[in-house]
């Protein structure tokens, strides 16, 4: 069974995709931030936007999309987590520090927007910091799982 969903960034509708996503694969986090860069970048080279997310144990989770001139990031905010997993005060200091902009009411996420040639590469490099530094998947959970999903839109990229 296939169905829509719109995936909205400040209140504006970046895609619709469809679910089930188009692939699922089982990963490390160590893999993961290695390869986010090539990813992103074969989603910018795509004819239609492509997204993923990229599911921590414990219900932590980065999610990313990109067309030909933009590319989005995103980390899970405390709205949408457990008490046990929810981010210490460093870990969001951490997370604004690098660059990240705060949850607020159009983007409940932790989130990031960089636009044209290299945008995914920007995208790329905050959210591995991200995952390593300000969320502390590092050296010690480097060979931790991370289960990523691949989606592709039913609609064309927001200019």
């Amino acid at each position: 069974m296939t169905s829509n969903v719109t995936a909205r960034h400040d209140s504006v509708t970046v895609m619709t995709i469809h679910f089930p996503p188009q692939r699922e694969a089982k990963t490390t986090v160590r893999a993961l931030c290695t390869n986010i860069s090539e990813l992103l970048s074969a989603f910018s080279t795509s004819t239609v936007p492509q997204m993923a997310v990229c599911n921590f144990p414990g219900g932590r989770y980065v999610q990313f999309w990109a067309s030909a001139n933009s590319a989005i990031g995103e980390v899970v905010s405390n709205t949408f987590l457990d008490d046990e997993m929810r981010w210490s005060n460093d870990q969001e200091l951490s997370l604004e520090a690098a660059g990240w902009c705060a949850p607020n009411d159009a983007s409940p996420n932790w989130h990031i927007e960089r636009r044209g040639d290299r945008a995914h590469v920007a995208v790329a490099v905050l959210t591995v910091r991200a995952i390593v530094d300000s969320l502390g998947y590092g050296t010690t959970h480097a060979n931790d799982p991370v289960v990523v999903q691949t989606f592709a839109s039913t609609t064309k990229p927001r200019k």
